[in-house]
């Protein structure tokens, strides 16, 4: 079976990552280590993976904690600091936002956890619940999924109509219940979302399942592309009818959220975020070894692009995937395929003991990355790559923007773009990035192609030229004019404009030390841009001749194509 659990990935991964203990690969963690009994209203800060504190919904009583963990005998991930609270619910609602929100539509893989535990149950006073919500800011829900007196576990999908989707049985009276979600999200096809419910006592799988045994299929979260910012915890139905629930995890492995073994391969390199590995240069993947792995051939390492025959793949059945045996914990993959999801297996080899591993992912994308603007909390951080005014002393002020219900979409590729006021009465403007070191954007020597996405404001001033200067680290420098419709800066749809880099000539594209987006002008005009996705791409499908299949490479496959064309074509 698929790996299935993004988006919940990585609102945990956030949470363990900041803690610094736990395994790595978590994203967001939330303990309620607070002292009890307390209110949950505003607890927590800015960090974790969070954005602030806990917010009571308008009109709802608060949220309290309480001592004592909620624990599982058979659910031993590693804790942080003293687990002396969880959240009980009795009818209450509570949010919080992410310290960066989760972007939905792309390809990767994510998985949550809960502990969950029923208190007082009585059926005949109506459905007693307990709901993990997943949403935007703008009061959207996302994603829904908990657990009730009537079904032990359920997904809703609240779209433009109500669906939800529920597993069979009742939830299970003063007993602790692990509650995990998968998710596997395409970007473009629709997601698949998969539930599992373990009661206290049972065991909890070492291994993900591999087929469908384990999981439960619950449906297709949302048809379309969102972000997702903010969580909401409610539950109960009034009374003594409350819930308790307890660390709640999101992670991109099934490691991250549910049980480890020490003798294991942990913690991998790549974590199946699009884009996370570049195909343009060869990719190398590592990870964490077993406690015990022998330190000759050690590492079984299994790598294709299916992830069920990964999954099963064994050396004496190596279905094409097994790559060999390793001393060190690292795999040389090499060059991958662009736009390309591949998986991959590791089993740990501890005298004549076989750990087998999980199986991770590793996607391609088709560009790489100079800035989406997507990885600052503030403008300080901003301002620290992008370089305006307050160090060059021209025209340009430079700040962070963030979609929300107040500015609405502001960016282009996901949820934060970069905002640039130009005012020519400073005789011109002028923003640049600098590189901490030299890159290289060569990108292998292939055909290069560097796109800046942009969009303006109605009230803009039109009479600036706008450009781009490329700047090597020996002084060599070279200045490109925008040569579109000077209207475009004051067009409020987002403009791509493409540069093409092999006719660049005067600059060292190996060694790229700056990048400067200005406006020149010599009278008082003044504007409002937007700047996201800029990105360079190796190459661009029917860019060159001799590539006849499409994939940006000179190779076999293209004379196959113009065998293939030739054997087509008719000759009169």
């Amino acid at each position: 079976m698929k790996m299935i659990l993004r988006a919940f990935c990585l609102f945990v991964g956030l949470f363990f990552a900041a803690a610094g203990v736990l395994n790595a690969d978590v994203l967001v963690y939330e303990g309620y280590d607070y002292l009890a009994p307390q209110t949950l209203m505003n607890k927590g800060t800015a960090i974790d993976g969070w954005g602030g504190a806990w917010v009571n919904d308008p009109a709802q009583n608060d949220l309290e904690t309480e001592l004592n963990s909620l624990a599982m005998t058979d659910f031993n991930l590693p804790t942080v600091g003293n687990k002396i609270g969880n959240l009980v619910t009795d009818g209450q609602k509570a949010y919080r936002d992410f310290g960066k929100a989760l972007q939905m539509g792309i390809n990767a893989d994510y998985y949550s956890s809960v502990l969950v535990k029923f208190k007082n149950p009585d059926l005949t006073a109506g459905s007693q619940w307990f709901n993990v919500e997943f949403k935007n800011s703008k009061d959207e829900y996302t994603l829904k999924w908990g657990s009730s007196s009537l079904h032990a576990a359920w997904l809703g999908k609240i779209t433009s109509t109500s669906q939800d989707k529920k597993l069979d049985g009742y939830c299970y009276s003063e007993s602790t219940m692990l509650m995990v979600l998968k998710l596997e999200c395409y970007a473009n096809q629709p997601d698949q979302a998969y539930m599992m419910v373990v009661k206290d006592g049972n065991d909890v799988p070492v291994l993900e399942p591999t087929d469908d045994s384990g999981w439960t299929l619950i449906g297709t979260p949302w048809g379309t592309n969102s972000n997702i910012d903010r969580v909401r915890l409610s539950g109960g139905n009034g009374g003594d009818y409350s819930w308790s629930t307890d660390e709640l995890r999101i992670g991109t492995q099934w490691s991250d959220v549910v049980k480890t073994d020490v003798n294991m391969a942990g913690n991998p390199s790549h974590q199946g975020y699009y884009g996370d590995a570049s195909f343009l240069v060869p990719t190398t993947l590592t990870w964490t070894a077993g406690a015990s792995v022998d330190a000759t051939s050690g590492h079984q390492v299994y790598f294709g692009t299916d992830r069920d025959v990964v999954a099963n793949a064994t050396v004496a059945d190596p279905q094409g995937v097994y790559q060999g045996s390793y001393d060190a914990a690292s795999f040389a993959a090499g060059m991958l395929e662009k736009d390309t999801a591949y998986f991959w297996r590791v089993d740990e080899v501890s005298g004549g003991t076989i750990y087998k591993g999980n199986v991770w992912r590793v996607t391609t994308g088709d560009r790489v990355w100079v800035d989406n603007f997507e990885s600052y909390t503030d403008v300080a951080g901003l301002t620290a790559v992008w370089q305006d005014w307050q160090v060059n002393g021209s025209g340009a002020a430079i700040d962070m923007q963030i979609d929300d219900e107040t500015t609405g979409t502001v960016s282009y590729n996901s949820f934060q773009s970069m905002k640039y006021d130009y005012d020519s009465s400073f005789g011109g403007s002028e923003a640049t990035y600098v590189y901490a070191s030299p890159a290289d954007w060569s990108t292998g020597g292939e055909l290069m192609s560097l796109d800046v996405h942009f969009k303006g404001t109605a009230a803009n001033s039109t009479a600036e030229q706008m450009y781009l200067k490329i700047e090597d680290s020996s002084a060599g420098a070279v200045t490109i004019n925008y040569d579109g419709d000077s209207a475009d800066l004051a067009s409020e749809s987002w403009k791509n404009w493409q540069i093409d880099l092999t006719a660049v000539s005067g600059v060292d594209l190996t060694s790229v030390s700056k990048m400067t987006i200005g406006f020149a002008g010599s009278g008082s005009g003044t504007g409002t841009m937007y700047f996201d996705g800029i990105a360079l791409f190796g190459c661009r499908s029917g860019a060159m001749t001799e590539d006849l299949n499409g994939d940006c490479r000179v190779d076999l496959g293209d004379f196959t194509a113009l065998v293939n064309k030739w054997l087509d074509s008719k000759p009169f």
